[in-house]
């Protein structure tokens, strides 16, 4: 069948703009494990040492976190198109928008837009 048009849904907007409530630590939160990870010269040995000892006891445990890390997140972002697609709501703008939160921000932005796809298969 056809869906109405996205214009025309009063809650349109609200899946245009993902939602950015817990952006600061997720964000943080992978630059910090990036940085860590592939600029170890940016700051200065004390401080990658201390970083080491409090969060990861070796560089190994450091690599496999930050590839399961970003693995998490593209998984993520893939799914996070998936659940639009499916839902009949893809369109170019949103799916760009929620697929680069999600890959940016994991599983909050992806909470949300599953919130929103709820609410939205409510109203329907």
């Amino acid at each position: 069948y056809d869906r109405i048009k996205m214009s025309s849904r009063p809650w349109a907007g609200e899946l245009r703009k993902p939602f950015m409530n817990y952006a600061v630590p997720a964000a943080t939160g992978m630059c910090l494990l990036s940085i860590l990870y592939l600029e170890p010269g940016l700051y200065p040995a004390t401080v990658k040492s201390f970083l080491m000892a409090l969060l990861f006891n070796s560089e190994t445990l450091l690599q496999l976190v930050f590839y399961a890390a970003w693995g998490a997140h593209i998984m993520e972002a893939f799914y996070s198109v998936y659940i639009l697609h499916i839902n009949e709501l893809l369109n170019v703008s949103n799916g760009l928008s929620w697929f680069l939160s999600t890959l940016a921000l994991g599983f909050p932005s992806l909470g949300r837009l599953l919130h929103c796809v709820r609410k939205i298969n409510k109203a329907l």
